[in-house]
Formats: C-alpha cells, sequence, structure tokens
C-alpha cells in the first residue's frame, strides 16, 4: 500500500500492526542553491554548515537559509506529481526536504533519483545524480518522525521508500555479465548486487553458481555490513555442451559452512542470471578482477577479422562518451582484418571523466586484452568521443609511449576549457597555491608536449553545439608550434554526432595503420612531462621518480646515443630520476652528462638494467635505487590515492555513541559512493574486526581520531601528525578546537606501497565536516595533510588552518606545509 507523506507527518495513518509497504512522499519543501560546487576541493554551503554545526532543524515553509554575503533563500512548499516525481529544475544545487511518520521502527529500501546524495534521518547516504534508477540503499527508519533531505543535482526528483523482499537479497539491477565466447572453457567472473537489508552483518556467506546439472562453482564473499549494498564477483563455467544463444545459471546465497548436498540448511537468496554465447569474432564483452579494490569491471572488444592478414594484428583502444555502456561504443566500429577494437567501461557509463580511476581502468582493461589476444604492442593505439575524447588527449599526454598514436573526436581539452567550476586565485595564499596544485594532472595543456613522438589525428564536427570546435581548433593551433606528425579535419556541418562513422573515421583508421611505436634503442630522444610521478613517471626509458616542488609539472629533455653509450639531458623540478639500459648491449660501462654535469662512466647495472641519479640543491650525483621508504611512483602521496591500492575502511568504535555513530555512516557513505561512481567494492569494517598482522600490503582509510579508533595506536605509531579530541599535533605545533577536520595520509609501516589515510575531527562537528569532502570527484585531489576550521564551508581556504605535502622522506620539516597562522 502506498502512502502519501508531507513535511508536517503522513498524511495516512497505519497502525504499528501492518505499515505501509511503500511511503512515496508527495509534499516537499524546496530550497534553492546555498553554495558553490563545481570542482573545488572546497566547496561553500550554508546549509551544510548548519548540519555540521548541528544547529540545523526541520523548517517550514518560508523558513530562510542565510547566505556569506548576506542573501537569504527560503524555503517553498512544493508537491510531487502522481507518479512521485518532483520537478526541480529551478532549483538544482539546492535542497529538497521530505518528512513521514513512521509508527513502528524498521528497515526499508531508499529508491531515489536526481539527487547528489541524501541525509537519511541526518546521515549521508550516496546519490544518484546521473539519474541511473538502479539505486536502492537500505535505511534504519524510526519510530516517528523520519527525515530525508537532498542535495538536489537534476531536473528531477524521484523517491521512495519500500520493503525489502528479505533480510539478505540479490538485486535485479546493476548486475555485470561477460558473454560466453564459443571454444573457451576457462572459468570467468560475474558480479552481482547483494543488499544487506538487516542491521546484523553478513558474515561467512559464499556464492554458489550453477549451470543445469553441471559443477558447481562456490566463491567466498567479503563479509557485507549492516544496511549496505555491494556488487560481488563470482564466478562460473559453461560448458560447450550448454545449447543455444544463451546459458542460464542458477546462484545461490549460502553460509560458507554449507554443504551443498545438505537440503536443510536453505540458501538465504537464489536467483538466475543468463549469460549470452557469442562467436570468437563476435562483439563480447569480459570481465576481471581490479587491483585497486578486487571489484569487477569489464571491456568490451570487436575481435580482429578471422581473415586478419597480420599477425599479431594491431589494437585500438576506444573511449566512450558519457551515459554510454562499452558494449554500445564498441558496436560503433566495423571489423577491421588489422586490428582488435577493445573499448572500457571505465569503471561507470558517467565514470570519472576518464581521469583518476577511470584513467586506471583503461590501463588496466588493456593489459588483461593483451593476454587475451595476439597483438603488437607497438602498434597500439587511443581514441574516443565526446568524454572519450578527452579521455584520449588525457591519457595519451600522460602515457605517451603506450600509445603509437592518439585520435580524440569532438573533444573536450581539460576541466578548465570545458564545463567550467575550476578553482583559481588572482593573487593566491601559499594555502591557495598548493591547493591549485593538486589540479596540475589534469592539465592537457601543460603536458601537451608529451605527444611529440606520438602521432595525432584531431577530429571534430565543424556545427558541433555541445562540444564547440574552438576546442578542435585550440589543440590545432598549439600541436602546429611544435608537433611533426598531426592531422586536423572538421567535418564540416557536423554536430556533436554524425553516426558510427565519426567513430570508426575511415581516414583516421588510415592513419593509425601507418603509425608505429619506436623501439627503445631507436628512440634517440625522449621530452617528457609529468605533474605526478603516481600517476605517470615513465616515457620510453627514462623515469622521474620525485620531485623537488611535488605536484608541480617536472620535465626532463634527454638525448641517447646508443653507439657511444651516452645520454644528455636537462631537467627541471627533478629531485629523482632514472633510465632504463636494458635496450643497450650490456657490459660496458655508460656515460651520463645532467644538466651540464658529467657523472663519469658509470658501470653496467648487472641486476636492475637501471641507473639512478638523485640532485642534491644544484649537484646531480648517480644513486641507488630509490627506498620504498621514500615517496616514489608506488607511493606519492595525496590522500586520494590511498584508496587505489585493496583498501580497508575502518571505522573506530571506542569513542561517544555520537562519534562512532558518525565513523560507522561515514565509511559506508564512501564506501557507496565509491559503489555508484567507479563500481567499486570496499571493504568496510570496524576497528575491532580489524587485524593489524593480516593483509599488510592493503591501504587502510581509518575514521575516527587517535582517541575514538583502536587501529590507530597500531597503524600510526610513529606518525608526526596526532589527532585527538580538542587538537591536533603536526610536529611540534598544535592547532586547537573541538570543531577541527583533519585529513592526511602516511606510509604503512611493513609495506612499500601501502598507505594509511585518516578522516577525522577533533570533535563531533569537526567530524562531520569532512563527510562531503569530494575525493571521488575527478579532477579533485587533496593533499597529504590538510586542517580544515569550521567556517570553510563560508570562508573556503580562508579557514583552512594547514594544507600541504610531506617531504620525500615522509618527515613534516623536510614537507612543504603552509599554515594560516604562519607566524605561530
Amino acid at each position: 500500500m502506498a502512502i502519501a507523506s508531507s513535511a508536517a507527518g503522513a498524511a495516512e495513518p497505519a497502525s504499528a500492526e501492518s505499515p505501509p509497504d511503500t511511503i512515496v512522499p508527495a509534499d516537499y519543501l524546496l530550497l534553492s542553491a546555498v553554495g558553490q560546487y563545481g570542482r573545488l576541493s572546497l566547496h561553500r554551503d550554508a546549509l551544510e554548515a548548519q548540519v555540521v554545526a548541528g544547529t540545523w532543524k526541520v523548517p517550514a515553509a518560508g523558513d530562510a537559509v542565510e547566505l556569506p554575503d548576506g542573501r537569504r533563500e527560503t524555503w517553498q512548499a512544493a508537491k510531487a506529481d502522481d507518479g512521485g516525481t518532483l520537478d526541480t529544475q529551478k532549483h538544482r544545487g539546492g535542497y529538497a526536504l521530505a518528512t513521514f511518520d513512521a509508527p513502528t521502527e524498521r528497515v526499508m529500501l531508499l529508491e531515489a533519483a536526481g539527487h547528489a546524495m541524501v541525509y537519511f534521518n541526518g546521515e549521508p547516504r550516496a546519490g544518484d545524480p546521473y539519474s541511473r534508477g538502479w539505486l536502492r540503499l537500505p535505511v534504519q527508519v524510526r519510530q516517528g518522525q523520519n527525515t530525508l533531505l537532498f542535495h538536489v543535482s537534476g531536473d528531477k526528483l524521484q523517491a521512495r521508500l519500500t520493503t525489502p523482499p528479505s533480510d539478505a537479497f540479490f538485486a535485479d539491477d546493476d548486475r555485470m555479465l561477460p558473454t560466453l565466447i564459443s571454444g573457451e572453457t576457462e572459468a570467468t567472473w560475474a558480479a552481482v548486487p547483494i543488499v544487506n537489508a538487516s542491521t546484523d552483518w553478513l558474515d561467512d556467506f559464499k556464492v554458489e553458481c550453477q549451470a543445469g546439472e553441471h559443477e558447481t562453482m562456490t566463491t567466498p564473499i567479503a563479509p557485507i555490513p549492516p544496511l549496505t549494498v555491494r556488487r560481488v564477483p563470482f564466478q562460473l563455467r559453461a560448458s560447450e555442451s550448454d545449447a543455444g544463444e544463451t546459458v542460464q545459471f542458477e546462484i545461490r546465497l549460502v553460509r560458507a559452512d554449507t554443504d551443498q548436498s545438505n537440503d536443510g540448511d536453505p540458501p538465504l537468496d537464489d536467483s538466475k542470471v543468463e549469460l549470452k554465447r557469442m562467436g570468437p569474432q563476435d562483439i563480447h564483452v569480459r570481465t576481471f578482477r581490479s587491483r585497486i579494490d578486487g571489484s569487477l569491471q569489464c571491456y568490451a572488444v570487436q575481435p580482429a577479422a578471422a581473415a586478419a592478414k597480420e599477425a599479431p594484428p594491431a589494437m585500438i583502444v576506444t573511449l566512450h562518451g558519457a551515459g554510454t555502456t562499452c558494449e554500445d561504443h564498441v558496436a560503433q566500429y566495423g571489423p577491421k582484418e588489422w586490428a582488435h577494437v577493445v573499448a572500457p567501461q571505465g569503471r561507470r557509463p558517467h565514470g570519472f571523466d576518464w581521469e583518476a580511476w577511470g584513467r586506471q581502468d583503461v590501463l588496466e582493461a588493456l593489459a588483461d586484452a593483451r593476454k587475451h589476444y595476439a597483438n603488437n604492442p607497438r602498434r597500439t593505439y587511443l581514441t574516443g568521443h565526446s568524454m572519450g575524447g578527452h579521455g584520449a588527449w588525457h591519457l595519451g599526454v600522460n602515457y605517451p609511449d603506450e600509445f603509437a598514436a592518439v585520435g580524440p573526436i569532438a573533444a573536450w581539452i581539460s576541466f578548465w576549457s570545458y564545463g567550467g567550476g575550476m578553482p583559481s586565485a588572482e593573487t593566491p595564499t601559499d594555502i591557495d597555491a598548493l591547493l591549485l596544485r593538486g589540479y596540475s594532472a589534469s592539465d592537457t595543456l601543460k603536458l601537451l608536449s608529451n605527444l611529440s613522438n606520438t602521432g595525432v589525428y584531431v577530429l571534430h564536427g565543424g556545427a558541433d553545439q555541445n562540444v564547440p570546435a574552438a576546442q578542435a581548433r585550440f589543440m590545432r593551433s598549439r600541436l602546429a608550434t611544435f608537433h611533426p606528425n598531426f592531422v586536423y579535419y572538421e567535418e564540416p556541418g557536423a554536430d556533436h554526432w554524425w553516426g558510427n562513422e565519426c567513430c570508426d573515421w575511415p581516414r583516421m583508421m588510415e592513419f593509425f595503420q601507418h603509425q608505429t611505436s619506436v623501439a627503445p634503442a631507436e628512440q634517440s630522444f625522449v621530452d617528457f612531462t609529468t605533474a605526478n610521478p603516481a600517476v605517470s613517471n615513465r616515457c620510453h626509458w627514462v623515469s622521474i621518480e620525485s620531485q623537488q616542488e611535488q605536484l608541480s609539472p617536472s620535465h626532463v629533455a634527454i638525448r641517447q646515443n646508443v653507439e657511444a653509450r651516452t645520454f644528455v639531458a636537462n631537467t627541471s623540478n627533478v629531485a629523482r630520476m632514472a633510465i632504463d639500459v636494458a635496450h643497450l648491449a650490456p657490459g660496458q660501462p655508460i656515460d651520463v652528462t645532467l644538466d651540464g654535469q658529467p657523472v663519469h662512466w658509470l658501470p653496467w647495472p648487472d641486476e636492475s638494467r637501471k641507473l639512478w641519479f638523485e640532485r642534491q640543491g644544484d649537484e646531480w650525483s648517480a644513486a641507488e635505487a630509490s627506498s620504498p621508504q621514500h615517496k616514489g611512483p608506488a607511493r606519492y602521496g595525496t590522500f586520494n590515492a590511498a584508496f587505489d591500492n585493496d583498501v580497508l575502511l575502518v571505522y573506530g568504535t571506542a569513542g561517544t555513541e555520537e562519534e562512532n555513530r558518525w565513523a560507522a555512516a561515514k565509511a559506508r557513505y564512501d564506501a557507496e559512493t565509491f559503489y555508484y561512481r567507479g563500481g567499486g567494492a570496499l571493504d568496510v569494517l570496524p576497528d575491532n574486526r580489524f587485524d593489524f598482522n593480516t593483509d599488510t600490503n592493503r591501504s587502510v582509510i581509518l575514521y575516527g581520531n587517535a582517541d575514538t579508533n583502536r587501529a590507530w595506536s597500531t597503524l600510526l605509531a610513529t606518525s608526526p601528525v596526532e589527532v585527538r579530541r580538542g587538537q591536533v599535533r603536526v610536529g611540534t605545533r598544535t592547532e586547537s578546537g573541538d570543531n577541527l577536520a583533519v585529513v592526511m595520509v602516511r606510509p604503512r609501516a611493513g609495506s612499500d606501497a601501502a598507505m594509511v589515510g585518516v578522516v577525522a575531527g577533533t570533535g563531533p562537528a569537526g567530524m562531520r565536516l569532512t563527510d562531503r569532502l569530494r575525493w571521488f570527484v575527478s579532477g579533485i585531489v587533496y593533499p597529504d595533510l590538510m586542517i580544515l576550521g569550521p567556517n570553510v564551508l563560508s570562508e573556503g581556504t580562508a579557514d583552512v588552518r594547514a594544507w600541504g605535502q610531506f617531504g620525500l622522506d615522509w618527515q613534516v620539516d623536510s614537507g612543504e606545509i603552509a599554515w594560516r597562522d604562519a607566524a605561530l
């Protein structure tokens, strides 16, 4: 039975014995935007400031929210239509509030779309900003009044609460299913969301999968916390004896100790999964386990035609536009005798604009495809349309030696040139300057010279109404100043999309066919720039290991003479670098000159095949390999990077009830948000379930401070930064107050790659201040350390207490940390 709810309470009473199966809010209060977002690492929001301070109360129509500049926005009554849809196009970026009364406490499923996030009874839950419609989050409805405060992101908001079918079940939507390929018999992976709609942990369970009477495959699953959803990978195998274009599997959720022959222990849930069977030359979807978080990801393939004359074929990597699946995108390409076409998913149809985790997905998908399809790695090409065209620019300039040519189509250049919302400062403070540095890896133009040795084909519609042709024309003008091998073509009168041919453009394909990457021994000159060695540190045989000024562009221009065994380089902002000499004949010494300084004939490196160099002041010298305990490409910092290494989210349980409730809710919110935005599967567990001695190479995010999270003392015993109730200590300096937020990252002891991230506060208000920091929004990068004052939501960087990077040895004194109160 559906009921309509209003801000004053439920319009239709229900008895405690028969609570409604469905609740559809009908009456809302709407508030226009009271903040600034874009891609600001520190957004502004006057209403969120009230939530953080603990002063927000359910308003009435006509109540006002005052903005820092003195303007006022008032709450206005609004009503959803008969289908439960609320018109929010005039309130995008603002808020929508609904309340309802419940006769009893119970778990329900929140199904909403068109919102960036929602506070359900004060706790943050993930939103569905792209209105995909599949996000169903279990929530704890309490007896009496319940509130839903939506941060509106679209033109329409839809919301309802439904009764879950059981305490734990397989969701019907957002399943990731591979294609079965005729002739392949090895096991493959699929994934299905499991909803834990109970207040208990889903511990020690497994997924059984079986096709007909064939072998049952069993996959254990990680514990699933209460009131959460997780897309769980499981293995399956089909037999060639299963005839037909589809194969149906049964999946069962059972306890780990259940014997499948024991009929007395029924599964918690069961469901059907149907997979398509395709021929090896047909378009198909492959899945793989991501090293980032163990989640299942996918890519689509149009294999080279069976009559391929070239062995092995080339590989074309193509990136889709916003909202497109990889399978739909690869279908825009016809089969080619000379190349496979590989379309990564980018972790979601919108993903991360092919930056951040989307960028990593391309590299993972390419590596997996190279294992399955014979290919010539020196003939790999990168293209993409619209958002994917931007991805072609972005990956092309960051990984220039990975691709023989790039072909951006209808592409925008960067977040600065298209879409807006990027931060700027005419007269930046020290804190502003460090904050802005974090965006450097997204700046296509700063890295464009990396494409000097890569073929480029720029394609755009002359009448493009979505991404103006001015974007491509500007890139043509920049390439013309230095690039010897690029083509520009503008289709007269064409809009953003002019049919499949605009992706599978014959002249671009012909251009690709004539491009081959140069072998290392033949690459006489490398001109390479990186903004962050953890994003991109290598080009051909030279690598930048660390920087003098972290997160600012670093450059090396280096020439080799293979016969003379010499290297001559000029550098800027490089602290450590390496030269891979594996392509030289072994045994004889090598002569290197860096910035005019001769580093005398160096002996042949027997095992690593690398020569290492370190700069102290203005002097270069030969060095040993980089210590993994210092910053380097495998672990260079920035808080965002702590999510890259199969991370564990560990929330504190040693605090007050309020502190513990915040920590659990924030960890859940981050896991949900990464699931929605990037198809992620992050493990969440309380500190009393965390074992310091297992999974020592996994990164950890700690939610809570040294007083509230038991894992702090084991993971951060030697940290120069300590957060407790009422204060933050950084080296010998202390910042006091019970409303400060702290975010930082440290190396995890005993591991060469894992990190420990911290999301903390000196009190509940400081903890809540971290709730909506947006580390899962592409382009935004947070530093090694930031301490935020309570007024950042109104004053921005003016109330940042500290912001910056630890030194290359991970210490405070050697780092670059800017303080608001520099004199203290």
